[in-house]
């Protein structure tokens, strides 16, 4: 078949509507072979801290499943000594994540099947796929319904760099902070540019759930700020620069406030990373 007879057929099959979801049984079909990969590094603590939670023998708090290093240099340096802890480490190691969501989800996972690790890839697996059909949602809403946005979603969907967070169970986390702030956007692009008025707070309570599952969702803030200056309700050229600034930062107050609160939180709680790589 000539060439300029089947590009418009496979242009046409990228634009579809319901490309997206192609899309994404593409990117879950290659990374299949995930389920077969049992648990590794992280994965065993997990199991092993939440087994101990079951029993009533738990350290510390059920949300605490991110706490490699308390801070706390007695409890490091009696690491150090009995070899849990190399001895080149820093007696004031911190490394404590705030991430309930995620957290909340491992628990089930080794509380109810802590045996079953190809379930829990599979729960990372919808997770993927959930991700790549949200991303092509909305790369149609910024590109159009046009055959550019229907190769960006392929793209992302084979990329190899997410072989990590899809086939690692205990980088969920990753996955799941994805899909909320990719629906953070487009609940506020709905609302910014279609008049969705429940946009308006969904997308924030949205951003709040993504720093819940992840720190990495803080990126959503640098995809608001753009989307907020490049793709206003109107022609990105009807205003000058500083009215779409000012106009930015009215729209996006609710997300610092946001922010702000979780960090405040986090903070005050003592969670963070000092003294590592």
């Amino acid at each position: 078949m000539p060439l300029g007879r089947w590009l418009p057929r496979v242009a046409a099959v990228l634009a579809h509507p319901r490309f997206p979801w192609g899309a994404a049984i593409v990117g879950v079909v290659l990374a299949l072979p995930a389920l077969g990969t049992g648990l590794w590094l992280d994965d065993h603590l997990h199991r092993f801290v939440v087994g101990m939670h079951v029993r009533g023998e738990g350290p510390g708090s059920w949300w605490d499943l991110y706490v490699a290093a308390e801070g706390n240099e007695a409890l490091t340096r009696a690491r150090m000594e009995v070899g849990f802890s190399p001895w080149w480490t820093v007696p004031e190691l911190r490394v404590r994540f705030l991430r309930p969501l995620s957290a909340a989800m491992h628990y089930l996972d080794y509380a109810v099947w802590p045996k079953a690790a190809w379930w829990m890839h599979a729960e990372s697996l919808a997770w993927y796929g959930g991700l790549v059909a949200a991303v092509g949602t909305l790369l149609r809403r910024w590109l159009g319904p046009t055959w550019v946005a229907g190769l960006a979603t392929l793209l992302y969907a084979i990329d190899d760099a997410h072989a990590t967070p899809v086939g690692w169970i205990a980088q969920r986390n990753a996955l799941v902070g994805g899909v909320l702030v990719v629906l953070v956007l487009i609940a506020h692009d709905r609302w910014a540019r279609d008049g969705w008025r429940p946009g308006r707070w969904v997308a924030p309570l949205l951003l709040g759930l993504a720093l819940l599952a992840g720190e990495g969702s803080i990126a959503a803030l640098g995809y608001l700020g753009a989307q907020t200056l490049w793709l206003p309700p109107g022609p990105v050229q009807a205003e000058p620069w500083s009215r779409r600034i000012a106009s930015a930062l009215r729209v996006l107050w609710p997300y610092a406030v946001v922010v702000a609160t979780w960090r405040v939180l986090y903070d005050v709680l003592g969670y963070g990373a000092m003294g590592s790589g």
